[in-house]
């Protein structure tokens, strides 16, 4: 059964909650790092996923990202 079916039967609630800044907790990690290291920040949705039993999970959003490809400097503290 593909995400659009499981959705669409209502046989479960799913649940998506946007959960990543506050799991940086479980894995002892900085938002600047895992923004800027693919590795982490996979490690982070997966510590997510696994402790919270999540159904999707979304990934740290964050418009320094943006910011930065236009050119604009960030200083994170």
């Amino acid at each position: 059964m593909d995400i659009v079916d499981r959705v669409l039967s209502g046989e479960k609630l799913l649940v998506a909650p946007l959960v990543a800044y506050p799991s940086l907790k479980l894995i002892n990690g900085k938002a600047n790092e895992c923004l800027r290291e693919p590795e982490l920040h996979m490690k982070l949705m997966k510590a997510s996923f696994e402790e919270f039993g999540l159904d999707i999970v979304f990934p740290l959003m964050d418009l320094t990202v943006e910011a930065e490809s236009v050119g604009v400097k960030v200083t994170m503290k």
